[in-house]
């Protein structure tokens, strides 16, 4: 098998996906790995005839209404790809997808939008109850070279996810050092009556970020009504809020029997918990005199956080979430090689205080935890834009060593310690580092869209990534296509 491993060179832009896509938010999520990718891969590149990898989700999806396969695809040649299926299967005799006879449903020909980096994508599907006997598959079209399947490192559902060169002819093969970020969305059996947020019975947001309120009824037409009260004891006051459900309201939800409300919040939204439950005329549970009873469905809670974007960002140019994508100046590396971050200045808002450290994601690609040449936070140097002042340093590091392996593709990532010093308002500050001479072993991760969450920030415009091969003796090159995840902690 192959491993996605990103390279100094590969730049890709991202693009919007097609509409075969569905909101995930709406959904609860069947899936044996965490939702977070650190790596990706295929079975060997170019792709062959029959190269598929699958994940058994077995009992896990018993009962449930499915409407969408979750999956984790990157493509890192700047050119929209696709996968040549994508889709749920019953088993053969060898336990394995039966790819011939046994397809449930599926996404024949899934889009990839060029340059997409790690994240989950829903691919629809026309709605299905599932039995306990499933996979997710996913098969590559004959010859691609740049669609990726990214997975989970972090332990590992051994022997759920597995990969076959030949069409499952033969048993497949399991991998236990991953898990495929491939999965199921659906609603499990008996949900009638239930209310989800995202998904979920209780979610945590920022501010900026959607959440959607999703509840599933016994039928179609049911009359309800959507409450929000605090505080997660329903006896509690029930505050009607503005959009107040009756009859068929708003948006339908994934399935006919369903009622979807979702809200964007920004930095004027409350912050803490909010808990949200209906009020509905059961038709499927009459009274003795024949008229729907009324009862009160289960309570989700969301708890909206501050957002670092509303309070001036300080410290994060990035959008918290690797693209794929992985760098340095040159490799090996010279003698006067840096990366840089210009962070600007705290609001006086912000809430910032002391400085305590530099969040960098990193990568160990010789195993045995390298050390960097330097590491800390810098003013700006005059006269020269986008440039630290290496030579007059607030803080530096002891031992900047980066964990043997590091493979970090999002916060929380490396933290490296600096002694804490009062933070200025009117200072800018600049996290940088430096390799060592002749280093082979050392890079770092990139945000190439800023489109994820928090504190992205737009790519090149300006540029607040910037490089140097010559200890800026000739100023700092601007770096317009990513932002390096060097986060300054606070």
């Amino acid at each position: 098998m192959r491993k996605f491993l990103a390279s100094l060179g590969v730049v890709c832009l991202a693009t919007a996906a097609s509409a075969q896509t569905c909101d995930l938010n709406t959904w609860v999520q069947y899936r044996v790995d965490d939702g977070s990718a650190e790596s990706g891969w295929k079975v060997t590149g170019p792709s062959g005839p029959s190269d598929w990898f699958n994940v058994n989700l077995g009992g896990l999806v018993s009962g449930v209404t499915a409407g969408v396969i979750i999956a984790d695809l990157s493509e890192t040649a700047g050119i929209a790809g696709s996968m040549n299926d994508l889709a749920l299967f019953t088993s053969n005799a060898n336990g394995d997808p039966d790819i011939g006879g046994g397809r449930i449903q599926g996404q024949a020909g899934a889009p990839v939008p060029a340059g997409k980096g790690f994240g989950d994508t829903g691919y629809c599907i026309p709605v299905v109850t599932l039995g306990s006997d499933c996979h997710v598959a996913a098969g590559w079209n004959l010859g691609d070279s740049h669609v990726w399947i990214d997975s989970d490192s972090n332990s590992a559902a051994a022997n759920l996810s597995a990969f076959t060169q030949n069409g499952y002819a033969t048993a497949s093969i399991p991998w236990s050092a991953s898990d495929w970020s491939l999965g199921v969305g659906g609603f499990p059996a008996g949900s009638d009556g239930t209310l989800l947020i995202n998904g979920s019975s209780s979610v945590k947001v920022f501010q900026g970020d959607t959440f959607c309120v999703t509840f599933t009824a016994c039928q179609s037409g049911v009359a309800s009504a959507l409450f929000l009260h605090f505080g997660p004891i329903l006896f509690g006051p029930l505050l009607p809020i503005p959009l107040t459900i009756t009859g068929n309201p708003f948006t339908g939800g994934p399935l006919p029997n369903q009622w979807t409300i979702c809200v964007t919040t920004d930095c004027n939204f409350p912050t803490g918990q909010f808990c949200f439950c209906t009020i509905y005329l059961d038709p499927c549970m009459p009274k003795p005199n024949g008229k729907p009873a009324a009862k009160i469905s289960t309570t989700g809670c969301v708890t909206v956080c501050p957002s670092r974007i509303c309070q001036g960002c300080f410290g994060q140019k990035d959008d918290g979430v690797g693209d794929t994508t992985i760098w340095k100046v040159q490799n090996p590396a010279g003698l006067s090689d840096w990366f840089n971050v210009n962070h600007g200045s705290p609001k006086p808002t912000s809430g910032v205080s002391m400085l305590t450290g530099i969040e960098i994601a990193s990568n160990d690609f010789c195993g045995f935890g390298p050390t960097w040449g330097e590491v800390g936070l810098y003013p700006q140097l005059s006269g020269s834009p986008g440039a630290p002042d290496i030579n007059n340093p607030f803080a530096t590091v002891a031992n900047p060593t980066m964990p043997p392996g590091a493979a970090e593709w999002a916060y929380p990532a490396t933290f490296y310690d600096i002694p804490d010093f009062a933070a200025s308002t009117t200072t800018t500050y600049h996290a940088a580092l430096k390799w060592s001479a002749g280093d082979t072993c050392m890079w770092v991760t990139s945000d190439t869209d800023g489109t994820d969450s928090g504190c992205a920030h737009q790519i090149g415009t300006p540029a607040t990534s910037f490089w140097t091969l010559d200890d800026y003796t000739g100023g700092a090159n601007a770096f317009s296509t990513a932002n390096w995840l060097m986060k300054i902690d606070w």
